[in-house]
């Protein structure tokens, strides 16, 4: 899903007109909503799930 909101509002992705262009940014988008993801669930998720099953 965080995939799809860069492709869909940043310009940046929405200008690509190749599959070259492709190939080098969706790595790029990839790595990032990972990351992103990592941060959320070590700070965000994982200590309320603490909270709430303890």
């Amino acid at each position: 899903m965080p995939v799809v909101f860069l492709f869909n509002y940043i310009s940046a992705f929405q200008r690509i007109e190749s599959v070259y262009g492709l190939l080098l940014a969706f790595p790029f988008a990839l790595i990032l909503t990972f990351f992103v993801a990592l941060i959320f669930h070590c700070f965000i998720e994982k200590p309320l799930a603490k909270l709430f099953l303890s």
